[in-house]
């Protein structure tokens, strides 16, 4: 069962926060570079694309801006495990593309 999508206003309120902390740029910045906006990643659409994109965005607040898992799910509007699982699947998803590419 897919879950409902958020609307609007909430992606319009998760937009402010994240412009409130000084995040809006680098991270729409990970999200153009996987062809997706920013309203793609903060919402609860699950293609590939776009959570590669929000799994990117939410890693790079975890390396960059040391953020905690309770953090990040409140700027991205999910649960902090979510969070958590989002940043390992990125980093899985990265060391598979750097053993592929030295072999």
């Amino acid at each position: 069962m897919s879950p409902m999508p958020r609307t609007k206003t909430e992606i319009r309120t998760l937009m402010e926060g994240l412009e409130e902390r000084g995040l809006w740029t680098p991270l729409r910045t990970i999200a153009r570079a996987y062809n997706v906006t920013m309203e793609d990643v903060l919402s609860r659409n699950r293609s590939k694309r776009i959570i590669q994109a929000r799994d990117a965005c939410i890693a790079h607040l975890y390396d960059k801006h040391q953020m905690s898992s309770p953090e990040i799910g409140k700027l991205m509007g999910m649960d902090h495990t979510s969070a958590l699982v989002a940043r390992d699947r990125h980093y899985d998803r990265d060391n598979a593309a750097v053993l592929k590419a030295g072999k």
